[in-house]
């Protein structure tokens, strides 16, 4: 559905003219039960996500790959010179 035709066309004049800019309460207690829903739902996923990523992220810097040399001992300068 095309909204900039229907708007070029006058559908939305009334809305437009009115300029309305407050939320009623009704529908800002209706959004806020629906972030809370939703953060309740996700953002304890997200959560366990960033925990995985930052175990894996941990472990790879302990333990490098089979025949790599650790990045830690490659990073640092020779002070024997």
């Amino acid at each position: 559905r095309d909204i900039s035709k229907e708007i070029d066309e006058g559908k939305y004049d009334k809305e437009i003219d009115e300029v309305k800019t407050e939320v009623s309460e009704e529908k800002k207690t209706k959004l806020n039960e629906d972030l809370e829903e939703f953060n309740k739902q996700y953002l304890g996923d997200v959560e366990k996500l960033k925990s995985k990523v930052k175990e894996k992220a941990e472990a790879a810097i302990e333990k490098p790959a089979e025949g790599e040399e650790n990045p830690k001992e490659e990073a640092a300068p020779d002070k024997k010179k």
